[in-house]
Formats: structure tokens, C-alpha cells, sequence
């Protein structure tokens, strides 16, 4: 792709990048508090490692973040990064829609 738009796609890349990498980290917290809670249910004994200030903590990171997101919308030279960013999350998320729906149905990533 590089050859062919070398003026597109390496920005578009470097561009939503950074909000990419945040909608990461918000949707590792949201299964963070999701299977801790699980976990603790169901097999407390196996939590070697315990996370102070859970779930608090947890929650304050997502709303920073989030925070973060919104604030990208007002601070103009972060607009372009955002829109790149929310279309390549909404590519990802189509892929794994379509694969979801029609892949195949393999021992490894059948549920």
C-alpha cells in the first residue's frame, strides 16, 4: 500500500494509531472488571496477583480515557486522528463481524 499512496497510507496509519490504542485499553478494562468479577465468583483462591483500588480503579482509567477520547474532539490538529481512529475501530469491528458470521466453524474457534 505503500507503493501505491505513500502520501495516505502511512499518515492514515500514524494518524489512528493513538486512538486505536485507547479504545484497546478502554475494552482491556471493560474485560478487567468483567472477568475479575467473574473470577472472583468462582475461583477466588486462583487471584496470584490482586490490583489495588479494584474496581475503582479500574473504572476511574476507562472515564480518563474516554475522557481523553471526547477531549480529542475539541482540540482541532486531534480531529483528523480521531476520525482515523474511529474509522479504523469501525473497520476491525466489521471484519469481526463478517468473520464471526462466516467463518469457519474450526475445533480451535468454535464456541
Amino acid at each position: 500500500m505503500s507503493y501505491v499512496s505513500p502520501d495516505t497510507v502511512f499518515p492514515f496509519l500514524v494518524n489512528s494509531y493513538g486512538t486505536v490504542a485507547i479504545f484497546v485499553y478502554v475494552l482491556i478494562a471493560f474485560a478487567q472488571l468483567r472477568l475479575r468479577a467473574r473470577l472472583e465468583r468462582e475461583a477466588p483462591a486462583t487471584l496470584r496477583v490482586r490490583m489495588w483500588g479494584y474496581p475503582y480503579l479500574t473504572v476511574l482509567v476507562i472515564l480518563a480515557m474516554l475522557a481523553i477520547v471526547a477531549a480529542m474532539a475539541f482540540i482541532p490538529d486531534q480531529r483528523s486522528s480521531l476520525l482515523f481512529g474511529i474509522v479504523s475501530a469501525l473497520v476491525m469491528l466489521l471484519g469481526y463481524s463478517v468473520r464471526r458470521r462466516f467463518g469457519s466453524s474450526s475445533p480451535a474457534t468454535a464456541s
